[in-house]
């Protein structure tokens, strides 16, 4: 982002996807064997405004069961305690 005073949207956006990033990041060290387990099975995925196509959040998919979650903290979801699948 180029302008020195973002728009709310904008702004929101940039957040949304510096998360998006940072899981990515997350995913590729637990793939090298550096992380909590759980990571293991979890994809990250960048959810889009349909209108907009602006980055609105990031979701976990579980590799296993397809099931989409909350990424806000992985660690305390009933699916990383306890998967069901």
């Amino acid at each position: 982002m180029s302008n020195a005073n973002p728009s709310p949207a904008e702004a929101a956006e940039d957040a949304v996807n510096k998360r998006y990033a940072r899981l990515l990041s997350l995913r590729t060290k637990v793939v090298d064997g550096k992380g909590a387990w759980y990571w293991a099975h979890f994809d990250p995925i960048l959810i889009r405004n349909p209108d907009t196509n602006l980055a609105k959040s990031v979701k976990l998919k579980c590799s296993l069961c397809d099931a989409a979650f909350s990424a806000s903290n992985p660690s305390r979801t009933a699916h990383a305690i306890s998967p069901r699948c």
